[in-house]
């Protein structure tokens, strides 16, 4: 029952939503990916995966510093994700979500991210990780 409980509760938050309906059209999304797709900050977008994680949705593959993202297939939450995305289709958001995710650039070492992969810049050492993993220094 606790198992139960802990899928829907990770359900339960817009972004998180986003999320997985992402995952579940794209076989495996990078962090920077999601970041662009949501316009949040790297801390925000950790907490929503680790939910996701713990309750058995997504399975994370660490990357160089970068985590991509995908969904965990088995019986249990694939009736619930189909389940989700037949009511997710039918929104604004998805339409919005699916454009947006078509538009963002693959994450990979051939292709850095897109440059608006995060908002916008505060300063912090997550945003100078942000910036190296693009190929841009902001020293001089």
């Amino acid at each position: 029952m606790k198992h139960i409980t802990s899928t829907f509760k990770s359900l339960c938050e817009p972004n998180r939503l986003r999320i997985v309906c992402a995952l579940a059209s794209h076989p495996s999304l990078c962090a920077c990916e999601l970041l662009s797709l949501l316009k949040i900050r790297g801390a925000t977008l950790s907490r929503h995966m680790s939910i996701l994680i713990s309750a058995g949705l997504v399975d994370s593959k660490k990357k160089g510093k970068w985590v991509h993202y995908s969904l965990i297939d088995n019986d249990d939450t694939t009736t619930i994700i189909q389940w989700l995305l037949s009511r997710m289709k039918q929104t604004a958001q998805w339409r919005t979500d699916q454009l947006a995710l078509t538009n963002i650039h693959a994450c990979t070492e051939a292709a850095p991210c897109a440059p608006d992969s995060r908002p916008p810049s505060s300063g912090s050492a997550d945003d100078k990780e942000t910036l190296q993993h693009k190929g841009i220094s902001n020293e001089q």
